[in-house]
């Protein structure tokens, strides 16, 4: 089996799933659509969220799961990305500029976090010694396979208004 053919089978089906927070609970969930078979997915969808006025921005923030979707088992985590008021580095930097700029859309590339599986060293029959990832599943993965995982995402997020008297809306584009 040549290396294309291993390769060829770990081409994830990527979804991503979007999770509104309010104090760290998720009041809402969006998803994008399956792109089939591919190490570069282009979304281009756009979605919307509704914060009610007495909730504030301060204490809301968006959970992205990068998935790779499955038909007959559990989607695999590929990635996950926080931005939001609480988060640190890029992503709370994009969330302030944001919030300071009620009505303009601001776009960045963030890198996903890679899911907590545990790294470890294991021989292969040959001596050679690897590294792996094992799962909660108890699936390994090598590094070979696992080369995908290390994505960005671009987010392109859009605040409407932060007056208290009405609603706030948060457009997020993938």
């Amino acid at each position: 089996m040549s290396n294309n053919n291993v390769n060829f089978y770990f081409i994830p089906d990527p979804i991503v799933k979007i999770y509104l927070l309010y104090n760290n609970q998720r009041i809402a969930k969006k998803k994008t659509h399956v792109k089939k078979r591919t190490l570069n997915p282009v979304f281009n969808e756009s979605f919307l969220f509704d914060i009610p006025y007495n909730e504030g921005l301060q204490n809301i923030s968006m959970e992205f799961l990068v998935m790779d979707w499955d038909r007959m088992t559990k989607n695999e985590v590929i990635g996950r990305l926080e931005i939001g008021g609480k988060s640190s580095g890029q992503e709370l930097h994009h969330w302030n500029e944001v919030m300071n700029c009620p009505r303009k859309q601001i776009a960045e590339w963030h890198k996903l976090r890679e899911w907590n599986g545990r790294a470890r060293q294991k021989k292969r029959n040959d001596g050679v010694k690897r590294n792996v990832v094992k799962r909660g599943n108890g699936k390994e993965y090598n590094e070979d396979q696992r080369r995908y995982w290390n994505c960005y995402i671009l987010l392109s997020l859009y605040v409407t208004t932060l007056n208290m008297y009405s609603n706030a809306c948060i457009i997020l584009s993938i």
